[in-house]
């Protein structure tokens, strides 16, 4: 008898153990939960732990974020504060913005509630890719440097091709048929050009030209804008507008407070900061710099009057700090409100945005690219690829398609098969390279009713590793025609694959048959 009532409270004891343990790590899990959602959105939109698989989380994204709260990741893998000695060798005080403070505790919970909640693995869906040679016919300009190309850009009224190549800082100028007319030199890599106005009868017209002054991430403020004036395609003038520009990738010259002078907006991209600004012609040549956001990571803007009340208003993609697209909206005087239309986790990866009718109803859809995966963590995202926003009666945008696109870049939309539906060219500079390298550049055949059939071409497949796209009739028979600019920078440890671009074309010329 008193056997029995030991093994039956012996039994009791280890079920009461298990549930005390079990329960312990459930609680312990849920104030991870909590203290993620308290740490984790300071800098940037909420991450859910599905969202990366287990290694990628403790390996590379948790202890890359945890040095932000002066924690690292010991050898026996504990976290550790870092000593005064140490925040003194490694600390960048320009970074002090992006720090939070973090109780070594607090952040060993945060940890375990990734590691528990993340899967082991991601699965992409497949994509079914249709190859297809008869689209279009491929022209290759004469080379003249390795490819490192940073921006392709055609202006289709003074016929003119801009290329940006990154390793001998120039920027070329071709006209319709290839040739080059000119170069710019002494360039800190031109990556973004926008036409300031017609061409004349004298056939000069003006560009603003934005040189982000460092590609790679930096804290040093050696971008700038200027404006270049072109003659019968040759440079006959030069002038810098704004200078110690913060990594600038793309500038607009636009009167924002009707004074009848022409500002200039700026995406500052930046690295750990950045900003929106706006450059306020004080005449004579002279602008006053003016901050319309402090967000890092602007990377794509449409100005336009969104709220019809004659004033020019701001669309963004940040994609940095909290990713996403916003609205600025002008009210005059210097000031604008801001208004957040979309958002993304930050391991998305945004890339590119376009507005578009695409179904004809007199509303603008948002086409969105994510890819990046240049930072933290770099695996193979499901998510990756492009996406179509729709406006609702609410005045919010929805998601209404999205295509799987490893390491998706950019997407232009155009009607390549003239039936009158606008159709998706698509770039990728981080596809799988090694299962799916047709990824690199696609085309999305508009089926109607927000649905697509994928085309590649072979030939293009692996001739680059395409990093900047445009999309213009250069030939003018009315359809629309692709320029590819190839940058062939190292893909993992496939250094074949990189030779082969290297080897390759600078830009690539797609023409519409």
């Amino acid at each position: 008898m008193h056997r029995t009532i030991i093994i039956v409270i012996f039994f009791l004891g280890i079920v009461m153990i298990y549930w005390n343990c079990t329960n312990t790590k459930g609680h312990y899990s849920s104030e991870g939960e909590v203290l993620s959602k308290k740490y984790c959105t300071s800098c940037h939109a909420y991450p859910s732990p599905s969202l990366l698989n287990k290694q990628t989380w403790a390996n590379h994204v948790l202890p890359a974020m945890g040095a932000f709260a002066d924690l690292f990741k010991d050898k026996d893998g504990t976290y550790r504060k870092l000593t005064p000695e140490m925040a003194a060798q490694y600390r960048n005080p320009l970074f002090a913005h992006v720090r939070a403070s973090i109780p070594t505790a607090d952040w060993e919970k945060v940890v375990d509630f990734y590691l528990e909640n993340a899967p082991d693995s991601l699965i992409s869906p497949a994509v079914p890719i249709t190859a297809d040679s008869k689209q279009f016919d491929t022209s290759l300009p004469i080379k003249k440097s390795k490819a490192y190309t940073g921006l392709v850009y055609y202006d289709e009224k003074s016929k003119l091709l801009f290329q940006s190549n990154f390793k001998d800082s120039t920027l070329r100028i071709y006209d319709s048929s290839l040739q080059v007319k000119d170069s710019l030199i002494h360039c800190k890599g031109v990556v973004d050009v926008e036409p300031l106005n017609a061409v004349n009868t004298k056939g000069r017209t003006s560009f603003l030209v934005t040189h982000i002054g460092s590609f790679q991430p930096t804290v040093q403020k050696n971008g700038f804008v200027e404006q270049v004036d072109i003659q019968g395609g040759k440079i006959i003038h030069r002038k810098t507008l704004c200078d110690s520009v913060y990594r600038p990738v793309q500038s607009a010259m636009v009167d924002m407070d009707s004074d009848e002078k022409k500002d200039i907006v700026v995406c500052e991209f930046g690295y750990m900061s950045g900003q929106l600004s706006l450059f306020k012609n004080t005449g004579n040549g002279h602008y006053q710099k003016q901050t319309i956001s402090t967000t890092a990571g602007a990377e794509k803007m449409y100005i336009e009057d969104i709220n019809g009340d004659g004033l020019p208003d701001i669309w963004v993609l940040f994609a940095h700090d909290i990713e996403g697209v916003f609205q600025f909206i002008n009210k005059g005087g210097g000031k604008f409100e801001q208004k957040q239309v979309l958002s993304f986790p930050p391991c998305y990866g945004s890339t590119y945005f376009e507005l578009k009718d695409i179904d004809h109803d007199g509303q603008k859809e948002i086409i969105y690219t994510c890819g990046d995966n240049a930072d933290y963590s770099q695996i193979l995202k499901p998510y990756h690829g492009v996406y179509i926003f729709k406006k609702n009666a609410q005045g919010q945008f929805k998601q209404v398609y999205f295509f799987h696109v490893n390491g998706c870049y950019k997407a232009v939309s155009a009607d390549f098969n003239q039936d009158g539906k606008p159709d998706l060219a698509v770039i990728s500079f981080f596809a799988d390279y090694e299962h799916q390298p047709q990824e690199g550049f696609l085309w999305l055949i508009n089926q109607g009713g927000y649905k697509y059939k994928a085309f590649t071409d072979p030939a293009v497949t692996n001739k680059g590793r395409w990093i900047c796209m445009d999309v213009k009739d250069m030939n003018g028979d009315h359809k629309p025609d692709i320029i590819l600019g190839n940058m062939a920078a190292k893909p993992g440890k496939n250094r074949t694959l990189m030779l082969q671009w290297m080897n390759g074309p600078e830009i690539l010329v797609l023409k519409s048959k």
